[in-house]
């Protein structure tokens, strides 16, 4: 009996060992013709921490944003242009030294287009709104997350995105 519950345990161990949460995702370069595609945004999330010096008390502020629904896409082009279509919607909750107050939503247009460059494990979107790095911080066969963070002594800025390729 023991060594019918020795094989039983060796081969749970070796069937969870072995199988993968997704056998179809394929790691790529990340360069413009690996990312060339139609995405969904999927997920969108920002803080942002100043820090103000008021009658002798500091006050810490901090805003959260975070996308509730979305709709929209975005195409990057091999040739380095890339167009977004859609909308998502957010809730945006504000502290002041950790107590909420103040909670709205609101809907985002992100229709635009643009282009963009790759260099590492940046992407840079320019538009006419400027260019905005972002660091690829995932990125394969099915997704693509892109991060972009500013840190000073007194303000703080980090905001994650996230795709799934159609």
């Amino acid at each position: 009996m023991k060594l019918l519950k020795l094989v039983l345990v060796a081969f749970l161990a070796i069937t969870i060992t072995n199988c993968t949460e997704d056998d179809d995702v394929e790691t790529l370069e990340f360069n413009a013709t690996n990312i060339a595609g139609t995405y969904n945004l999927t997920s969108f999330s920002a803080i942002e921490t100043e820090t103000e010096t008021m009658n002798g008390a500091s006050v810490i502020t901090r805003y959260e944003e975070v996308g509730t629904s979305f709709n929209a896409t975005f195409t990057f082009n091999a040739n380095g242009s890339y167009t977004s279509t859609g909308t998502y919607d957010y809730t945006e909750e504000t502290f002041e030294n950790g107590t909420l107050v103040d909670s709205d939503s609101d809907t985002e247009d992100v229709s635009g287009v643009g282009t963009f460059t790759i260099t590492n494990n940046t992407i840079t979107l320019s538009s006419d709104d400027g260019p905005i790095p972002f660091i690829v911080t995932e990125f394969n066969s099915n997704e693509l997350e892109l991060g972009a963070s500013e840190s000073e002594p007194d303000y703080s800025f980090n905001l994650l995105i996230g795709f799934t390729r159609q």
